[in-house]
């Protein structure tokens, strides 16, 4: 009982003792909420955000910019000498929400990807350093340029109304009315070649056949084939010559079966030729006629169904032919029937005058701008009824009269002529 007393009184004293000690001061308190925290008030500075810094390129308000731009800025440093990263920041909107491209440490970036043609872009870039300060630089906007590369300024000369046909490899002009090597306006009857569609060669300024404008060239049966048009002497023909070079050319036929003409179209279809009339001789003719060897034509009917128009386009799209004409759409399989397949366009509104051609799968049609210094706009389709715009601006010289070709698995835009600058001889693609 005496020990048990012992051992409580011995407890009682140790209490007593540490409780003695703590309000003496020697046990630290834990700080309260008005104790410095920040580093701050503890003596220590704070961490700075990165150095402001300045976009290089591209520039602010930039025109004519390609499709996959490079973007550079200065070098943001940060006080701390902690490490910089950049985040770039593209868009159409004015102040731009898209990342890019994050955690750059370099102080350019090329963009992997097309942006769209005659097209408004802003781009900023945002700065970070290691412990998550940020600066924002300015924000800039560009403009990507229109559909269409120049290629060259053509040495053949001005013209318009020419034939232009890729035969062997190589894209040949034929023809036309323009500019001939002293200067004076003229009908036409050089034949130029080119392998790539910049530097060309004469192949020939004397083939034999009457200078014209209007005409259709075809390839067919491994020769190209020169077909009809409006001649020097104010005449429309229907003689048929062919080469299967450029150079030499053989009259086939001086009068066709087929009615004299200007405006007409040649389809190569089902392993025959096709004639569709331009209805621009003084019969107004609206037939079609074919043929098996590019020489001896047969009717197929002499009513097409539809006012044909010297400005109709046609081409051969999935198994059929087609006809764009105004504000009309046509197909057939046989040239006898020609199916209503749009009315009404979308692109009558702005009508003036089309170059249509089959590429990547659908219709490429060029529509006329509809005043001189207005641009072409391009439409495609992938079946005949339903059309989209492209682009409503083309970074080439409005004109007509011009021609339009595929080469080198690209659309090639050419001469022309326009009411301001007049005949043309420059060389565009449509990429």
């Amino acid at each position: 009982m005496k020990s048990n007393f012992f051992v409580f009184l011995l407890l009682v004293i140790f209490i007593t003792t540490i409780t003695s000690c703590s309000s003496d001061g020697g046990v630290e308190e834990p700080p309260t909420s008005g104790t410095p925290t920040t580093p701050e008030e503890n003596g220590q500075p704070e961490n700075q955000a990165p150095a402001s810094f300045s976009l290089v390129a591209i520039e602010d308000e930039a025109e004519d910019v390609e499709l996959k731009p490079s973007f550079e800025w200065t070098e943001s440093v940060d006080p701390e000498s902690e490490t910089v990263t950049y985040t770039l920041f593209l868009g159409q909107e004015e102040d731009p929400i898209t990342q890019i491209a994050t955690n750059l440490n370099t102080l350019t970036y090329n963009l992997d990807f097309d942006l769209e043609f005659a097209t408004t872009y802003f781009w900023k870039v945002v700065a970070e350093d290691g412990s998550g300060n940020t600066t924002n630089s300015s924000t800039y906007s560009f403009k990507i340029r229109p559909v269409g590369t120049f290629i060259s300024d053509s040495s053949f000369g001005a013209r318009h109304l020419a034939a232009v046909v890729e035969f062997n490899g190589k894209l040949f002009i034929i023809g036309g009315y323009g500019y001939n090597p002293d200067g004076a306006l003229h009908y036409l009857d050089d034949v130029w070649s080119s392998t790539d569609g910049e530097n060309w060669i004469l192949e020939t300024d004397a083939p034999g056949f009457m200078p014209r404008a209007f005409h259709q060239v075809v390839v067919f049966d491994n020769k190209m084939l020169l077909i009809g048009g409006f001649r020097w002497n104010g005449a429309p023909s229907s003689d048929i010559w062919s080469s299967v070079d450029g150079k030499n050319w053989v009259l086939e036929k001086e009068n066709a079966e087929f009615p004299a003409d200007w405006g007409h179209k040649i389809l190569s279809y089902n392993n025959k030729l096709w004639l569709i009339t331009g209805g621009q001789n003084e019969f107004l003719n609206q037939n079609v006629w074919n043929s098996n060897d590019g020489v001896n034509w047969s009717l197929v009917t002499e009513d097409i169904g539809f006012m044909v128009s010297l400005e109709q386009e046609a081409v051969v799209f999935n198994d059929k032919m087609w006809v764009v004409v105004q504000d009309k759409v046509f197909s057939s399989i046989d040239g006898i029937d020609w199916a209503l397949e749009l009315e009404n366009a979308p692109f009558q509104q702005t009508y003036k005058e089309y170059s249509l051609v089959v590429y990547d799968e659908k219709m490429i049609l060029m529509v006329e701008g509809a005043s001189t210094d207005s641009p072409a706009v391009i439409w495609s389709s992938a079946n005949g009824k339903d059309w989209e715009q492209e682009y409503q601006e083309t970074g080439f010289p409005n004109r007509h009269d011009n021609s339009m070709v595929v080469f080198l698995d690209k659309i090639y835009v050419m001469l022309g002529y326009n009411g301001d600058i007049g005949y043309l001889n420059d060389i565009w693609i449509l990429n």
